[in-house]
């Protein structure tokens, strides 16, 4: 299969080649199929992103690395990132509620230390996943 057959399969062609070309990718990255599962998952992930030039240039840049295993990794810690975030935001939304209404059942109560201790875990895992993004992006 030629590699513009697998732009196609990408989606958009035009963005997709542009990417593949900026990444150096060719047709035996294709060939691996664990390979071109990351490919594609790098190339949805930048059609997402509001920059993807800016994102590419942050992260790759000039680094002479294998860029799909390097970005496949640093995408992998993003939506890590972002899973968490959202966590993050459904546990203050309850414990809110927790402080809007006040705590007279000790059952609440409870309930609102285990919500209180899953932010604290879920922040140091945040910090953790920043961390390991920094150190790609140096």
């Amino acid at each position: 299969m030629e590699i513009n057959d697998r732009v196609e399969e990408l989606g958009d062609p035009e963005f997709a080649g542009k990417y593949i070309e900026k990444l150096g990718i060719t047709r035996d990255d294709f060939a691996d199929p664990e390979r071109a599962l990351k490919i594609k998952d790098i190339i949805d992930y930048l059609k997402e992103h509001p920059d993807p030039d800016f994102l590419l240039y942050k992260s790759v840049g000039s680094k002479q690395v294998d860029r799909v295993e390097f970005l496949s990794e640093y995408i992998q810690f993003y939506k890590e990132h972002d899973g968490y975030s959202k966590k993050l935001n459904t546990i203050n939304e309850k414990i809110s509620k927790y402080n809007s209404e006040g705590l007279i059942d000790p059952l609440e109560q409870d309930i609102y230390s285990m919500l209180l201790e899953e932010k604290a875990t879920v922040k140091e895992k945040i910090n953790r996943i920043q961390q390991e993004i920094q150190i790609y992006e140096k």
